[in-house]
């Protein structure tokens, strides 16, 4: 499987070159709803989700939306204490 940079802050997740998933632009806030800046980088085989908690009142909520197969997504939610979300996918097989 490989990611692909999308144009608006996303991934595709591609196999043999075809689209099998997508992964939304990375978003953050806070508990008093504050948005965060987040952003995305690939360290290894880990896509890592980075929001810049700097002021911000915790517990902070990041949910990338992504999607797998045809016509099914998945949802969740991580509620973290820490300025770095690490492992939000990671690649199968390795």
């Amino acid at each position: 499987m490989q990611l692909e940079a999308t144009d608006g802050g996303g991934y595709s997740l591609l196999n043999d070159g075809g689209l099998i998933g997508a992964i939304d632009a990375p978003w953050a806030r806070d508990a008093a709803g504050k948005s965060l800046r987040s952003t995305f980088a690939i360290e290894g085989d880990t896509l890592v989700l980075r929001a810049d908690a700097s002021g911000a009142q915790f517990p902070v909520v990041a949910d990338p939306r992504f999607t797998v197969g045809r016509g099914i997504y998945m949802q969740g939610h991580c509620v973290l204490g820490l300025p770095l979300v690490k492992a939000v996918m990671r690649s199968c097989g390795r």
